[in-house]
């Protein structure tokens, strides 16, 4: 019985051990699945990231593109007497006109600076109190500000309309001038 307990014993020990070891290389193979899906759930994580990323600096490309070209075509309009005519209101002079569209290229670049985020709110506030100081500017947005409100859209270009008819208004008052609210 000795002998029959022995071979019982070793054949326990055996299928036990078989046992644990297809347990540790279960557990072994559950924590390599776990592993394998956090990494590719970091790879997709990091690869959207990455396509936002590319995404935001793509748009920002194109916008800095279209500022570019703007800017070009007002410098057009402001030196060239062609343009002024062209572009010139009935009620505007072209050397009315010409003043208009170079204030408009200091406010077009600073709203592009702003919404490409190279500057942030409280510097906008600075840029635009200084622009508001001179006379052709706040001539210019009290002619121009009702048009420039129905074409902003975005939340981005709403925050830059609030900005500059804040130092608008702040400005006016300061030097007794009438606002379009004061009228």
């Amino acid at each position: 019985m000795k002998l029959s307990h022995a071979i019982a014993f070793a054949a326990g020990a055996t299928v036990f051990a078989a046992l644990s070891a297809e347990r540790r290389h279960q557990e072994r193979q559950d924590l390599a699945d776990k592993h394998h899906r956090e990494a590719i759930q970091h790879a997709t994580e990091r690869h959207g990231a990455e396509a936002a990323l590319s995404r935001l600096q793509h748009q920002q490309r194109l916008q800095l593109g279209i500022a570019a070209l703007h800017q070009r075509l007002l410098a057009d309009i402001a030196t060239d007497p062609q343009h002024q005519e062209i572009w010139a209101k009935n009620d505007r002079s072209p050397e009315q006109m010409a003043e208009y569209v170079r204030v408009n290229r200091q406010i077009s670049l600073t709203q592009t600076f702003y919404e490409l985020g190279l500057c942030d709110l409280d510097e906008l506030g600075v840029r635009a109190r200084a622009l508001m100081e001179r006379p052709a500017v706040r001539r210019f947005w009290t002619v121009t500000r009702a048009f420039r409100s129905q074409e902003s859209q975005s939340p981005e270009s709403r925050e830059f309309m609030e900005v500059l008819d804040y130092a608008h208004v702040t400005i006016s008052a300061q030097t007794s001038e009438k606002t379009p609210a004061d009228a």
